[in-house]
């Protein structure tokens, strides 16, 4: 059973490559949503608007780096417990 374990496994270098392949896919789709540099996906948006977005993407953001940075802190609980 442990042998199992060990395989199932993945690599720091194979997670990292993984983190970096979704990155850039999520960086060109959102390039590609908000219309480039011309900034064609705004049009009909107002000012107010765009600027409530970017103020939800900032709160959202921070609220999911803390998830995200709690989440040793909560498998060690889990494994305290079993």
């Amino acid at each position: 059973a442990g042998e199992e374990r060990e395989l199932a496994r993945l690599s720091p270098a194979a997670v990292h490559v993984m983190f970096a392949a979704v990155l850039c896919v999520t960086v060109v789709l959102s390039y590609r949503t908000m219309g480039g540099a011309e900034g064609e996906g705004s049009k009909g948006m107002g000012t107010s608007f765009a600027r409530f977005q970017l103020s939800y993407l900032v709160v959202y953001l921070l609220m999911v780096a803390g998830d995200w940075l709690q989440g040793p802190y909560m498998f060690a609980l889990y494994a305290a417990y079993g």
